[in-house]
């Protein structure tokens, strides 16, 4: 979990000389995180649609409690495969929350 935000924040400060220099062909490398998170979030589907959640917390400073806490459960399962659909990177039938991606769209 940890290694995707790196990696999009890491790109993100990098794409203006990535463009500047690649051109057109930069999108590709740009592209590969969200890929790789939809990926990662396709994996830990299981997980998240039995009710529990992917956790990860790091203690940033202690000595003032301050701690860096990541949750991955089915709402943020269901963000990420509308974000996928949305950026065309999977088809509807591909959804994994089909049916509430229906129902969320019918209210729309």
């Amino acid at each position: 979990m940890t290694a995707l935000i790196v990696c999009h924040s890491v790109l993100a400060a990098c794409a203006r000389p990535l463009v500047r220099t690649l051109g057109r062909r930069a999108f590709v490398v740009l592209a590969l995180p969200p890929a790789a998170a939809t990926v990662w979030a396709a994996t830990q589907r299981n997980t998240a649609a039995s009710g529990s959640a992917v956790t990860w917390s790091w203690r940033w400073m202690p000595a003032y409690d301050v701690t860096v806490a990541l949750r991955f459960d089915a709402l943020a399962e269901l963000m990420v495969a509308r974000t996928a659909y949305r950026t065309g990177q999977i088809d509807h039938g591909e959804l994994l929350f089909d049916e509430l991606d229906e129902q969320l769209t019918e209210e729309n």
